[in-house]
């Protein structure tokens, strides 16, 4: 009488090979949000470091609007809005490219079986909406990420 109730135990390398699998997938997907995330962040820097022009950007919705006697009081708004675009921008994008850093070198990691820490956060950051990348594919690419990643087999498989 045979038991296959408790199959012969997998070899190190099987276990590695079986790992890499369900690693492979969810870290390729990320690895292609994170990159375009970091296109969007890096033209965020490049617009942010060459300055923005908000006098002329006011003096455009001044002449748009000057006929519209109703507009006072949405020009001090805009006045407003377009004063805090201008102090945050930089800092803002600066922030932006060190979340996509992260993001795609935990997900490069997490390819590669290392640093499982980093290939964690980088999950995490993935599902997080407006702060990882591409907020209605982030969600399920990352809650599968944590999924994969929480498995015992493949988080002994990590060095």
């Amino acid at each position: 009488m045979t038991t296959d109730a408790f199959p012969p135990p997998v070899s190190a390398d099987l276990a590695t090979i079986n790992a890499a699998q369900r690693v492979r997938i969810p870290a390729i997907i990320q690895i292609v949000l994170w990159s375009a995330s970091a296109l969007s962040s890096v033209y965020s820097l490049i617009s942010a470091m060459s300055g923005v022009n908000t006098e002329q950007i006011m003096a455009t919705i001044r002449k748009a609007t000057e006929n519209n006697p109703d507009a006072a009081q949405m020009m001090q708004v805009t006045e407003q809005v377009i004063g805090i675009y201008g102090t945050y921008a930089l800092p803002t994008a600066v922030v932006s490219v060190v979340v996509v850093l992260v993001g795609l070198i935990g997900s490069i990691r997490m390819l590669q079986m290392k640093t499982y820490g980093l290939a964690m956060v980088a999950a995490i950051l993935t599902l997080i909406p407006c702060v990882g990348p591409c907020c209605c594919l982030g969600l399920p690419i990352g809650i599968w990420s944590l999924v994969v990643l929480s498995n015992a087999h493949v988080r002994q498989q990590f060095t």
